[in-house]
């Protein structure tokens, strides 16, 4: 039975197609999360090719929907004020749609309208696909901010909320702790303050951060890295198994073993073909012999007349 199973999970596991990750020029990749549930990793729109001629931050994010297409998911919500400022000319390969958005984030202040404005990309992520929030920022061109007196405006926090039910569940799941403890050594090093909050839901798997927008997109890599590390120790299982029946049936390959199998399944088949000839040939067998025997007993005797 143990032999059975073996060689089930090692057919399986060799039949397993993988679907590249991007697909037509410039165009999302798509991907389907595990078991049907919601996951804001594989939601997230991600571009072989961002080609962006120069223009307003509403001209960039409209680009930005045009390239994701139909399929994917693009929520941004970007103030009245922030559409009209200018985004320089950015051409960006193999990247996702948070990274264009910090892209395209202004290197200094921006004078619009007589008024300095900075903005930059905040991620809120939650069970569906993620939600991007343009933060903007004005001050006056006597800001201490560009005399170099202090430090530039303080960058606001806002809260995110990750789910870590698929790290802590199933093969190769990770224990809370160990999540925690990886998203704090992260913001350590990130810089985090007094005022940086983590709190984790043990009833509901999920994480609530006070965090800013550098510190959320700390979180989100290493969630990101975590669930790669994950996957790679349930393959790595996956491989412990194959070689087990390797092993068992004196076999180098998935694909020799493959072979065995089909010749083994079509040498049943042949056989099993046999026991009907053979068992058809008995029944014929049987009636001639019972031929045989009625016609002696009509014959008559030696002795009859």
């Amino acid at each position: 039975m143990r032999m059975k199973q073996l060689l089930m999970a090692a057919l399986m596991a060799t039949t397993f197609v993988v679907v590249p990750a991007f697909g037509q020029e410039g165009q999302p990749r798509q991907a389907a999360s595990r078991q049907g549930a919601p996951d804001h990793q594989n939601m997230t729109p991600q571009f072989r090719l961002l080609d962006f001629k120069g223009g307003t931050l509403a001209k960039f994010i409209d680009t930005l929907r045009e390239v994701a297409g139909d399929q994917q998911v693009v929520n941004i919500i970007v103030p009245e004020k922030a559409k009209a400022l200018p985004v320089p000319e950015l051409q960006l390969r193999e990247i996702d749609l948070y990274t264009a958005l910090r892209a395209a984030e202004p290197v200094g202040p921006v004078l619009h309208d007589g008024t300095y404005y900075e903005w930059s990309a905040g991620r809120l992520a939650g069970e569906g696909a993620p939600v991007y929030v343009i933060e903007l920022r004005s001050f006056s061109a006597g800001h201490p901010a560009f005399k170099g007196e202090q430090t530039p405006p303080e960058v606001q926090k806002h809260t995110a909320v990750h789910t870590i039910t698929e790290l802590t569940t199933g093969t190769g799941a990770m224990s809370a702790d160990d999540v925690l403890s990886a998203i704090q050594a992260a913001l350590a090093i990130e810089g985090a303050d007094d005022e940086t909050k983590i709190r984790y839901h043990e009833e509901t798997g999920l994480i609530f951060a006070r965090v800013t927008p550098d510190q959320g997109s700390v979180i989100e890599l290493t969630l990101s890295n975590l669930q790669r590390s994950m996957r790679a120790r349930e393959q790595g299982s996956r491989r412990s198994q194959i070689q087990q029946v390797l092993d068992m049936t004196n076999t180098k390959t998935t694909e020799e073993l493959i072979t065995r199998v089909n010749y083994a399944d079509e040498m049943r088949h042949r056989v099993l073909d046999l026991q009907r000839t053979i068992a058809q040939l008995k029944d014929q067998i049987i009636k001639l012999q019972a031929e045989l025997d009625r016609r002696r007993d009509d014959e008559p005797g030696e002795g009859g007349d």
